[in-house]
């Protein structure tokens, strides 16, 4: 048997005994320790789970570490932002806000039945929230908000349970949905036409619609406001309880009707009396609903004469309403009854109407007359300069089958844009809104849709608007 030597020339190394394995397996110990210590971590790992996440079993989203974001899948803290999430066919009921440089865009998937919420800016996140029952569509009638810390809030349907649900961004996330009305002892249906809006102190409040008695609901989440007067709820009745506008409050106020409420949309004054606006659509008129604590009065805005009450047509459907710095309530809804887009203005205790596009263009002439209105959007920029709210109005040309965009300017005058038209076999707004940024451009968000062999085919596209350029399209995948 050979002995080990650095050579094969007789050499041998000083003092140096045989070693106890013969010098073809002297490296067999030294690669069994290494081969033990590599297969011990994978081995661990097989059982534990080995990531780079920060292991966080139950994280919820707005609980982990700053720099990282809960997966939901996995449970885990990871670092960074969420992964890229599948989303399916959106765009039916569609709801926008900018926040600074991103915009926030919530619509309902009809793929994976639930709601999705996209912020787009230098690049696209995408996040997903569920409701109550599986198996039925979740997100109809989203409404997305911001509070004054410009923390997107969400209010959205939920069809299987029929409920009205809500979440709010925290930390990288959205907040598990919270039941805002589940319909009460009488197991309403509740949710639809849902608008939400949040008040200076964070409280939130909301008017959608009751299906299951054809009215609307007025509710008040305002639980830093123990002891005021904010928002709406029943005389007596602790935070949190609907004020449910009945059809004895509609006929108590001149205008019996037993199926109203839908188009809802609200807004808050900085004294904290909440306004919505709805169409009732028994009688065919746009209605204006105040409420101060348990104080409610109703008021015709539009398809009835004050003094006579003659039926002046059928409007406020797509009704849409906001509020400038100021404290002045508008409203964009369309009448049915002209096929035109119709604005009405409230400044100075006085209410004016006119119509922004008559179907034949506002400041230009179309060829023929055109539907319009449908759709209706409305938001109003602030005007620092002037001190003053220009209001900006989406909505589709039904009949051009175009989104357009109306403006009016400093001295009242309304001019019109087309921002996109439909490619053939196209049909433009399943949805629409409009989010403005502080120096007015107008993001356009709205659904396109078209007919396939077994199903409706659907996406989401948006146009960004500077106030005197054409648009820049993008479309969604």
């Amino acid at each position: 048997m050979r002995h080990c030597g650095p050579d094969r020339a007789g050499r041998k190394f000083a003092a140096r005994r045989r070693p106890p394995y013969p010098c073809d397996v002297t490296a067999r110990p030294d690669r069994h320790l290494i081969l033990l210590i590599l297969w011990i971590p994978l081995a661990l790992c097989a059982v534990v789970a080995c990531s780079d996440s920060e292991a966080a079993p139950t994280c919820q989203p707005g609980v982990c570490p700053d720099g990282t974001s809960c997966n939901a899948a996995t449970g885990a803290c990871e670092i960074g932002g969420p992964p890229a999430l599948a989303v399916g066919r959106l765009g039916v009921h569609v709801s926008a806000v900018a926040v600074g440089d991103a915009l926030w865009v919530g619509s309902p998937d009809h793929d994976f039945r639930e709601l999705v919420v996209q912020r787009h800016a230098e690049t696209t996140q995408a996040f997903r929230l569920a409701g109550r029952t599986e198996g039925s569509q979740i997100g109809e009638w989203a409404d997305i908000t911001t509070d004054s810390a410009g923390r997107p809030h969400v209010a959205y349907y939920d069809a299987g349970a029929g409920a009205l649900l809500w979440s709010a961004w925290s930390d990288g996330g959205f907040l598990p949905p919270q039941v805002a009305d589940d319909g009460g002892p009488s197991a309403a249906d509740v949710g639809t036409h849902v608008s939400m809006v949040v008040d200076q102190s964070g409280g939130l409040h909301f008017a959608y619609r009751d299906e299951t008695g054809q009215r609307l609901r007025l509710l008040s989440l305002t639980e830093a406001q123990t002891g005021q007067t904010y928002g709406c709820r029943p005389e007596g009745a602790l935070d949190g309880t609907p004020l449910i506008v009945t059809a004895e409050d509609m006929a108590a106020w001149g205008m019996p009707s037993n199926d109203f409420g839908e188009y809802a949309s609200v807004a808050i004054t900085a004294d904290g009396r909440l306004k919505a606006s709805f169409y009732d659509a028994a009688r065919g008129n746009l209605v204006l609903a105040s409420c101060d604590g348990s104080h409610l009065s109703l008021t015709i805005l539009d398809g009835e004469d004050a003094e006579t009450g003659e039926d002046t047509g059928d409007v406020g459907a797509f009704s849409s309403l906001a509020m400038d710095v100021h404290g002045n309530a508008s409203v964009a809804y369309f009448n049915r009854s002209g096929g035109t887009l119709r604005f009405a203005g409230s400044a100075f205790g006085a209410i004016t109407i006119a119509d922004v596009d008559d179907g034949s263009g506002c400041g230009e002439r179309l060829p023929t007359s055109h539907v319009v209105g449908e759709g209706a959007a409305l938001a109003v920029h602030h005007d620092p300069k002037l001190d003053i709210g220009l209001p900006r109005i989406a909505y589709r040309d039904v009949t051009g089958n175009t989104i357009r965009l109306a403006r009016r300017s400093e001295h009242g005058v309304w001019s019109c844009s087309d921002v996109a038209s439909a490619e053939p076999g196209e049909f433009l707004g399943a949805g629409l809104d409009v989010a403005l940024t502080p120096d007015d451009q107008a993001h356009v968000v709205y659904g396109v849709w078209w007919r396939e062999d077994e199903r409706l085919g659907l996406a989401l596209r948006r146009s960004l608007i500077a106030p005197s350029a054409p648009a820049d399209e993008v479309s969604e995948p």
